[in-house]
């Protein structure tokens, strides 16, 4: 809705007010100092993350390069005890993109604190920092076995 009415309203806010559009630089450059503060909270990252996935899915920023935002403490990660905290991609998580592994592994390793839906939306973002390893999908192998006796019943 606010889409609809912000063409109506931009020359007012952008040309007299002389309020600038948000963009790539802008936000990149939130999350990274957002990494060195500690009075960041979990939903300010979560926000601030989503908002530079949406330039990165429309191509913007691609390639710059992603190291200042690796090194921050921005990413948020829930705890196999249930806490969420923020920290850096050289801590070790895995990324939930399946049900059933997320509800396997909850209280066992950490994860980031993300809904499988929003996951899903933050690819952009979670390739462009080269983290698809840590997908659940690529780091777990499910297999079958059929007993031999269970054959010829």
């Amino acid at each position: 809705m606010l889409e609809n009415q912000w063409h109506d309203m931009e020359d007012i806010f952008v040309d007299l007010l002389h309020v600038p559009n948000l963009t790539f630089d802008m936000v990149y450059g939130k999350l990274k100092s957002l990494g060195s503060s500690s009075e960041i909270g979990v939903s300010e990252a979560k926000e601030t993350i989503e908002a530079l996935n949406s330039f990165l899915a429309r191509g913007d920023g691609r390639h710059t390069n992603p190291r200042d935002i690796l090194r921050a403490s921005v990413f948020p990660v829930r705890q196999p005890q249930g806490s969420v905290q923020l920290v850096n991609a050289s801590m070790p998580f895995a990324i939930p993109d399946r049900q059933h592994w997320e509800e396997a592994f909850k209280d066992k390793i950490s994860m980031l604190d993300f809904s499988l839906s929003a996951i899903q939306r933050l690819k952009p973002f979670l390739q462009w920092l080269d983290l698809e390893s840590r997908y659940l999908s690529v780091g777990v192998r499910e297999g079958s076995r059929v007993r031999p006796d269970a054959l010829y019943r």
